[in-house]
């Protein structure tokens, strides 16, 4: 989703392998991964010899949350693994240990939910500029 971001608003499509060569992922990989997501309706594909796939929505309304999510499952926000306290005879460590990771999980759910694919992009165009001007 980040290569086919980094072209739009260009009709250019992109094949499979530029993008497997610019994330490094294998061809194989990233065909069922475009699948997965011309299936949701995230991305477009375009038939024939100079055929490819597109971005279907623009990159700010598109969320890395939503595209985790969609690849990893709605309750793959963080998926810590709780039941090691479950057979824990101090009760109250096990909830201690469970209420963080439950307030992890929903910190990385925020931060993932609140950046766009836009926000990806300015940040490489900024860091490719010389300048990271995040803190």
């Amino acid at each position: 989703m980040y290569e086919l971001a980094l072209h739009y608003p260009s009709d250019q499509v992109i094949v499979l392998s530029e993008i497997a060569n610019a994330q490094d992922i294998p061809v194989r990989f990233l065909e069922l991964i475009i699948a997965k997501l011309r299936k949701a309706g995230y991305v477009h594909s375009h038939r024939g010899q100079s055929g490819g796939y597109v971005i279907a929505r623009r990159p700010d309304q598109i969320t890395v949350g939503e595209i985790f999510r969609l690849m990893e499952g709605q309750d793959a926000a963080l998926n810590f693994s709780v039941t090691a306290f479950d057979n824990n005879d101090n009760a109250s460590d096990s909830d201690v240990f469970k209420s963080l990771y439950e307030e992890a999980r929903n910190a990385i759910s925020q931060v993932f939910d609140s950046k766009t694919l836009q926000d990806l992009i300015a940040k490489r165009k900024h860091t490719i500029d010389g300048f990271d001007y995040s803190i």
